[in-house]
């Protein structure tokens, strides 16, 4: 599995309840008519992202079966079914960023976790080994992502969550504040099932 992450915020005077309808139009139309290798697609919106320019900006979740789906999502999002939806939505961005990531660590029968009010964004600590780093963050394994081939403007995991001590102190995390726009469904089984059964 893959994610791919992006980062986007409103141009000024754009009206964030204007701005949001349009994402979740096209998070909508995607779900219905996008690629099949597109797994599920949500919709943060966060604060205290220092990577942004924005006080306030919208991060964007696209679980892909592989790399390979990448292409497929580029061109199913200017698709001729997909190209009004999207360019709606993209026309109030003021700009945006993204990075890939993809589940992290020996989690043999865990599947990747997503959900949480929390992101805890940090680097691996110099001394400490990635069999260590792993071990020590086990109760946690399934909400932790890691980014690829250092593609992107933010640290090397994400720790996902609610718990804001889940991590050593010393680690010194970049702290997001998430709530979740989309989808709407009560979990995100429901989700991924209802992008299976487009």
């Amino acid at each position: 599995m893959l994610a791919y992450v992006f980062w986007h915020w409103p141009r000024p005077g754009v009206a964030s309840d204007d701005y949001v309808a349009r994402q979740l139009a096209f998070h909508e139309a995607l779900a219905a008519r996008g690629p099949a290798a597109l797994e599920a697609s949500y919709i943060w919106r966060v604060t205290g992202a220092p990577w942004t320019p924005a006080t306030v900006a919208y991060e964007d979740w696209y679980l892909l079966e592989s790399s390979a789906g990448l292409d497929a999502l580029n061109a199913a999002a200017v698709s001729d079914s997909l190209r009004a939806v999207h360019d709606a939505a993209a026309g109030l961005a003021a700009g945006g960023m993204a990075a890939l990531y993809s589940p992290s660590g020996p989690r043999v029968g865990e599947e990747p976790a997503l959900d949480g009010a929390i992101a805890q964004w940090f680097f691996k600590p110099e001394a400490l080994r990635y069999g260590a780093l792993y071990q020590r963050l086990r109760p946690n394994l399934a909400h932790l992502w890691s980014r690829m081939m250092t593609l992107g403007p933010t640290p090397e995991f994400v720790l996902l969550g609610e718990d804001l001590h889940a991590l050593p102190l010393e680690w010194r995390a970049q702290i997001t504040r998430r709530e979740r726009l989309w989808p709407l469904a009560a979990t995100e089984g429901e989700a991924m099932q209802a992008i299976h059964d487009k």
